[in-house]
């Protein structure tokens, strides 16, 4: 072969290599590595650097497809702990919350005949709290909390709801009895499960109640509400206003 032209070859191929291995050859390395910032970092240089080859801008947007990337442009690029973080972060619960779940945990932990009150009257007792807010007698509440804390709710700051509310503080998944009753009503104080009692008001557990106590309701305004799985003397009766 032409010396001459083995020159031309030398001279053209390695800055053509120079130009377009490194931004590459950066990318697999930080990718090995599994550092995601690096990795990113050099995605956004190979973008800027080589913004004008076709074939080269093809393998970077086949990269940021694979990490569920967005563009080429080097804006703000996520790895997976932003998605981590953003999910634990979604899991912390507001002080409403937290007062919502203490009172039906201080309501609802075990019952008189010393069994664990049932998910089913733990979630009505949750459908009770949400369905005062902002409703007849109880209208000037208008959070789950006030409701919790003004309006005959009598477990509310009791011993047991200043103990779930110093666990709820420093939530760290270690108490299983409260994890479980979160799972159970958070989704009542959220909406992604309807009211099981359709619409119940007041309910009240006579086991828990002392001899000869009247309550001053107007029985005729009310209806009750059966609960499948609900023991009414241990757990619990629930009523709603007709109509």
């Amino acid at each position: 072969m032409n010396v001459n032209l083995i020159c031309w070859l030398i001279s053209f191929l390695i800055p053509f290599n120079c130009f377009f291995a490194p931004p590459l050859q950066q990318i697999n390395a930080a990718k090995r590595e599994g550092n995601g910032d690096l990795y990113q970092g050099k995605i956004k240089f190979a973008v800027e650097t080589t913004a004008d080859y076709e074939d080269n801008n093809c393998f970077i947007a086949s990269e940021l497809s694979r990490t569920n990337q967005t563009a080429l442009s080097g804006k703000t690029i996520l790895n997976s702990h932003d998605e981590s973080d953003e999910k634990e972060e979604s899991e912390e619960l507001t002080p409403d919350q937290k007062i919502f779940i203490a009172t039906i945990y201080a309501e609802a932990l075990v019952s008189a005949n010393g069994n664990y009150v049932s998910p089913i009257a733990r979630q009505a007792i949750a459908c009770v709290i949400m369905n005062r807010i902002g409703q007849r007698e109880w209208a000037r509440f208008q959070t789950a909390g006030e409701v919790c804390a003004f309006s005959g709710f009598s477990a509310h700051g009791s011993y047991n709801y200043q103990e779930c509310m110093k666990y709820l503080d420093n939530r760290d998944g270690s108490n299983q009895q409260i994890e479980e009753l979160i799972s159970q009503v958070l989704p009542i104080y959220t909406g992604e499960l309807p009211d099981i009692t359709g619409g119940a008001q007041l309910f009240y557990t006579p086991a828990a109640m002392r001899p000869h106590t009247e309550l001053h309701w107007n029985f005729g305004l009310l209806e009750e509400v059966i609960l499948s799985g609900v023991d009414p003397y241990f757990e619990g009766r629930f009523f709603r206003y007709k109509g």
